[in-house]
């Protein structure tokens, strides 16, 4: 039986969002160590309202 060419872009897609989603429920995301968030060069700043970003999360297993 040979795979369907016709949806697997979708079988893809929904094969990572399952991947992904397995990854994130038996793991929890690392924060950065102190060298990534060079805070000798930047200072940690928290604003009052927050804005849209997009961001790589890392996760420890």
């Amino acid at each position: 039986m040979g795979s369907s060419k016709r949806y697997a872009r979708q079988i893809d897609e929904r094969m990572d969002a399952n991947i992904i989603a397995r990854i994130m429920a038996s793991s929890a995301p690392d924060s950065l160590n102190d060298e990534e968030l060079e805070l000798s060069r930047f200072d940690l700043t928290r604003t009052q309202n927050p804005r849209p970003v997009w961001a790589w999360v890392r996760y420890s297993e």
